[in-house]
């Protein structure tokens, strides 16, 4: 009788020690169970807490039982099935979150405000299956540097970041975004910030739309861009990657008067025209040889295609 009791009794512990946590509390050397505000141990030590990862799959994001952790810096709601966010459960964010990771979920839309007025300024939403983000879904979003919506299902662009001064590194890359209007970036035109464009089916690019005070850096590789006009703006940028594209040449503008301004150009895997290229060698030619004389001249660095170097001589 005693060994069928015992026999319970170590079932009944096994079962309770290998269920999964819904939440878990990382701190600096392990990671423990959290069991939200409503339990009283945990309201004990809210303070103390400042990393929370959920674990419980759910088809939308329940903040309330995190009320409590007035302190918490980071929140991950990664991989558990989420197919909604709203602003009204965003609501219930603790004020203290700077970062904020929503990755490999099935999110498809993200609507009016929903981020609106968050502190966050870290906030991930790769890796869903996002396919329409609304005008003013990050709006006075005051404190955001860095925004993540790569490997989604984005065919357009058109957010306006009322208010993200800010926002340092933008990126979506692997999505399907096929041209950037008139426009997008005005609410940024005084932002320092680097854009990743990498991996899309961008065509066109509007005249106006890179009308920031600077870019670190412009990454619009692997794209279907046949026109380089875009360069004109970017001759302050630190690195503007446009290889794999369809580029067959530079505008004429740009090869006069900003070829020696821009830091780094990668062109690689473009067909450009054999004159284009010849020029360019010229250009870069020309530069080493004024280098020599005066070490004040700045370095063009501009990586050419290959495929096309043996056809023109």
């Amino acid at each position: 009788m005693w060994q069928f009791i015992s026999f319970l009794v170590l079932v009944f512990i096994i079962s309770v020690l290998s269920k999964e946590a819904n939440y878990e509390q990382v701190n600096e050397d392990a990671i423990v169970p959290f069991e939200g505000c409503n339990n009283e141990e945990a309201t004990k030590n809210a303070a103390t807490i400042v990393k929370i990862n959920i674990k419980i799959k759910s088809h939308i994001l329940d903040l309330r039982p995190f009320e409590c952790l007035i302190n918490l810096k980071s929140l991950n709601a990664s991989g558990i099935g989420l197919e909604s966010i709203t602003n009204e459960s965003l609501r219930l964010l603790p004020k203290l979150v700077q970062n904020l990771t929503i990755v490999n979920n099935q999110v498809r839309t993200i609507g009016n405000l929903t981020f609106a007025n968050l502190t966050v300024q870290h906030l991930n939403l790769s890796s869903n299956k996002i396919n329409a983000v609304a005008p003013d879904a990050f709006n006075f979003m005051t404190n955001l540097e860095y925004l993540n919506l790569d490997n989604n299902e984005l065919s357009s662009f058109n957010i306006t970041f009322l208010g993200c001064q800010k926002l340092k590194f933008l990126t979506l890359k692997h999505n399907a975004i096929k041209q950037l209007y008139e426009g997008i970036l005005k609410q940024l035109k005084h932002n320092v910030f680097t854009i990743v464009l990498s991996y899309n089916k961008i065509e066109h690019i509007h005249k106006s739309t890179l009308d920031v005070k600077q870019f670190n850096e412009v990454h619009l590789d692997h794209n279907e861009l046949t026109n380089a006009q875009l360069l004109i703006k970017l001759v302050r940028a630190e690195l503007v990657d446009l290889s794999n594209n369809r580029i067959s040449c530079l505008p004429k503008e740009f090869m006069e008067n900003g070829l020696s301004k821009i830091k780094v150009l990668n062109l690689t895997a473009n067909p450009l025209e054999c004159n284009c290229l010849q020029d360019l060698r010229k250009k870069i030619r020309r530069n080493v040889e004024f280098q020599k004389m005066s070490p004040l001249v700045q370095n063009i660095n501009i990586i050419l295609p290959k495929n096309n170097t043996k056809q023109c001589k």
